[in-house]
């Protein structure tokens, strides 16, 4: 079945992908590719692993993302979401332990985008881009080696801390 088809017998009003990529001994990478295009799409995606890999690219009105990183000692999270058009948003969590690497790379342009981003560990690192109006952010890390860009175009509103 294709990701985001509905079920035999299901009638899908709002397409979605639902992953988890979970691996309890944390040997081997978890990688997602997830394009979506059209209306109220959602990509739901947790990455437990020793490093976590997703490319996510959704174009159109009211689309989400919600993803959820966690790797293991000697592993990173990487995430490089796309969204265009209006009123779409992604959550983002990460967390590494013992020095790994956490990466955010969003970009959304349109109008009423919302980025909401969450790091835990070491190595954070945040490229937001929000291109068009009325877009907000919310940019939180914790941990040591912080760094984060935020470029917004348009009225905007970007609230950032970083605690050590």
């Amino acid at each position: 079945m294709a990701i985001g088809a509905p079920a035999s017998g299901q009638l899908a009003t709002r397409p979605q992908a639902v992953i988890d990529q979970i691996d309890p001994t944390a040997t081997e990478a978890s990688d997602a590719t997830i394009v979506q295009e059209g209306d109220g799409n959602s990509i739901h995606l947790i990455q437990s692993s020793t490093t976590n890999r997703a490319t996510l690219s959704q174009s159109g009105t009211a689309n989400s993302v919600d993803v959820g990183q966690a790797s293991v000692p000697g592993g990173g999270n990487l995430l490089d979401a796309a969204q265009t058009g209006d009123r779409n948003f992604v959550i983002a969590s990460q967390s590494a332990t013992g020095g790994e690497l956490n990466m955010l790379m969003i970009q959304q342009s349109g109008t009423d985008n919302i980025a909401d981003l969450l790091q835990d560990g070491s190595g954070n690192f945040i490229a937001l881009d929000q291109l068009g109006s009325y877009n907000s952010a919310v940019v939180s890390q914790t941990g040591n080696a912080l760094a984060i860009s935020v470029s917004q175009y348009g009225n905007a509103a970007v609230s950032v801390a970083q605690t050590r």
